[in-house]
């Protein structure tokens, strides 16, 4: 009889940096698995998703304010058919400095969170 092996679902999350980009990795129970940095080359975005990927099956990453330093991390993980979920910063007029609101939702999504699908979300 063969054993079949269960691969948990895993979501990964992507802080974005000009050098570096940190990479980090939740079970399906958002139990915190493991971080790692990364170069900001097609090597290191390579390197990323392998490592991602060998946590578990790969459900989406979540990539910091896709602006300049998130760009080349985002095309590379959608032309690997990787889903994606913007996250953006703080609220700049939050009165509470260094929080990200999760309360409030939009479309279905928690508010910091939405899908990035080919650039037009």
């Amino acid at each position: 009889m063969e054993k079949v092996i269960e691969r948990c679902a895993v979501v990964g999350g992507v802080d974005t940096h000009k050098d570096l980009h940190v990479a980090a990795v939740v079970d399906d129970q958002d139990r915190f698995l493991a971080s790692q940095s990364f170069a900001t080359t097609r090597q290191g975005y390579r390197l990323m998703l392998e490592w991602m990927r060998s946590f578990g099956d790969l459900q989406r990453v979540g990539i910091e304010s896709t602006g300049t330093y998130g760009a080349g991390v985002l095309r590379y993980l959608q032309k690997a058919g990787v889903q994606i979920l913007e996250v953006t910063g703080p609220d700049r007029h939050d009165p509470r400095p260094g929080k990200v609101r999760y309360v409030r939702r939009r479309g279905g999504w928690p508010c910091g969170f939405r899908p990035k699908t080919n650039g037009n979300a």
